[in-house]
């Protein structure tokens, strides 16, 4: 899963965003977004039990404490 912001008929890349998103405080929200989202996607499929994720986490996402309950 890869993580874009649509703006109209445009997208932006990650790596456009992430940078304002640690500064402004808002990279916790993203990161707790993607893995909720991620956990969804593989909930449809509970048959599958050999299905890989990797999911890239901001280095921030060690500093949330709220995250590895969610995961």
């Amino acid at each position: 899963m890869l993580a874009r912001i649509k703006d109209g008929d445009d997208t932006i890349a990650a790596i456009e965003f992430i940078p304002t998103a640690e500064r402004m405080g808002l990279i916790h929200s993203i990161d707790l977004l993607v893995v909720d989202k991620t956990i969804d996607f593989l909930a449809e499929f509970p048959n599958m039990s050999n299905i890989s994720v990797s999911i890239n986490l901001s280095s921030a996402a060690f500093q949330n404490k709220t995250l590895l309950p969610v995961i």
